[in-house]
């Protein structure tokens, strides 16, 4: 529109422009024109002069001079009407110059008044944009720490944590130990045909944020594997205790299927296997040889052996405070303290229970407590210092107790493993001992096994192939 208007402007201005500038020939024409008609008509004055100059010649000069008079005025009146009209005219040109230039400046100041509402637009445009994206980003958020918490909630406070099978159908889940340097890391030593025969395989299993097991690695053997311990040094190092008499050390990090370390002085099955819980530098071995060994990780033959069990021993425990005691347990139905120190025992529990005693450990607040599992269903709790009779005797499995574990994050909660096909948890302080029994397990339960970092969370295995993983303090599975 202003492009219009522009242009309507300028063409008026050069139309005016053209009829000022024709206007002084305009007037010479018609003076030109009013001469020659004074000529004539002085010539018809003259004819009629000489006609009657002797009558009245004052009187036509008198009128011929008025007359002439007269066309002055009004040639000065046109003259300076002429000059007015040129002066508007320019007036008039000065104003439409001026009111081009007024409204280039419109034009301009339009369009860049419509440049910054255009950029403006664009601004708004981007930064709604990015509050949406923003907005987005944030729903992803907030959606992800409200899964996260439900996870976390899940991983706190459900009963069961998994349930999973970690083998083939002609294996079963033998053995299971925590990673004393990994939450979620968890070994667990298998074997073929109950160990009877075939193969073993070592299978170390990592816990995942969905709450199931995934496999992290597997070693597999010639033979059974009848139990495992994690390395009190290094967080990728597993010793296994095998059937054919020898103690195997794995890298995780390793690419083959080969032990870094064989070590092979047992004559018959390695049955037991624990490290050293406070010098961390060493780990002993119990056998159906009937021997117990003490290893030091690095070498390859023992620094000490054992030798005062009469028949088969079922396992041996580090104490959770002294580096260099710990007890052995075998059919023969005796408990016995022993000092690194020495190779003879230095104390020896007798008729600890009615029949052979599977399984002990120490208690990890009190280095005096020491508590027995047996082929008779009990479970029997020590003092050292007086262990003619025990503390406290726990009833409440059908079968034989293959293995028992105290909590390392309570003092007075026990769990076991029996052949009852279930596994239970004991609080000494409670007046009912037996606070919780599982009985999801459809075979012999043959491990039990406390999370170091989580208090409450508790690992089985069973020859049903299965590894069952809870949390006690919400419940059994």
């Amino acid at each position: 529109m202003s492009q219009n208007l522009l242009f309507r402007s300028r063409r008026s201005n050069s139309l005016i422009i053209v009829i000022f500038d024709l206007l002084p020939g305009i007037i010479v024409i018609y003076q030109v024109l009013i001469m020659r008609s004074l000529s004539v008509d002085d010539e018809e004055a003259q004819a009629e002069t000489s006609d009657f100059e002797e009558v009245s010649t004052p009187r036509i000069q008198e009128k011929i001079e008025n007359t002439t008079r007269h066309q002055e005025k009004q040639l000065d009146s046109i003259h300076t009407g002429v000059v007015q009209l040129k002066k508007h005219a320019i007036n008039t040109n000065d104003e439409v110059v001026a009111q081009n230039a007024m409204i280039d400046s419109i034009s301009i100041q339009m369009d860049e008044a419509g440049a910054n509402v255009q950029t403006q637009t664009e601004n708004a445009r981007k930064v709604a944009r990015h509050q949406r994206q923003l907005c987005w980003y944030y729903i992803v958020i907030v959606v992800l720490i409200i899964a996260l918490v439900i996870i976390a909630i899940a991983y706190l406070c459900l009963g069961e944590y998994v349930s999973t099978s970690t083998n083939d159908s002609d294996e079963f889940s033998g053995f299971c130990e925590f990673n004393p340097f990994k939450e979620g890391r968890l070994a667990v030593s298998t074997s073929q045909y109950f160990g009877i025969v075939g193969n073993g395989r070592q299978q170390v299993l990592e816990m995942l944020p969905s709450g199931q097991f995934a496999s992290l690695r597997h070693f597999d053997t010639n033979d059974g594997i009848y139990d495992c311990a994690w390395s009190e040094l290094h967080a990728d190092h597993l010793v296994t205790a095998c059937g054919n008499g020898t103690l195997q050390l794995w890298h995780l990090k390793t690419q083959d299927q080969y032990p870094i370390l064989v070590y092979r002085e047992h004559t018959k099955d390695v049955v037991s296997v624990q490290w050293n819980l406070v010098a961390k530098d060493t780990f002993l071995s119990a056998s159906w040889d009937p021997s117990i060994k003490l290893w030091a990780p690095e070498r390859t033959n023992s620094i000490c052996t054992y030798t005062e069990h009469t028949h088969s021993v079922y396992e041996c425990a580090w104490n959770a405070q002294n580096a260099t005691l710990f007890a052995s347990c075998g059919s023969d139905g005796v408990i016995k303290l022993w000092n690194t120190s020495v190779p003879a025992s230095i104390q020896t529990i007798t008729k600890a229970h009615r029949s052979e005693i599977l399984t002990l450990d120490w208690n990890k607040y009190n280095s005096y407590q020491l508590v027995s599992g047996s082929a008779d269903a009990s479970i029997s709790v020590w003092d050292i210092r007086k262990a003619q009779n025990p503390l406290k005797v726990l009833q409440g499995h059908s079968y034989g107790v293959r293995r028992v574990r105290c909590s390392p994050h309570d003092a007075h909660i026990i769990g076991s493993a029996s052949y009852d096909m279930t596994a239970s948890l004991w609080d000494l302080g409670s007046q009912v001992a037996r606070i919780q029994s599982a009985s999801r397990h459809s075979e012999f339960v043959f491990s039990v096994n406390f999370n170091l970092f989580r208090e409450g969370w508790i690992a089985t295995c069973s020859w049903d192939c299965q590894l069952i993983c809870w949390n006690y303090l919400s419940g059994p599975p």
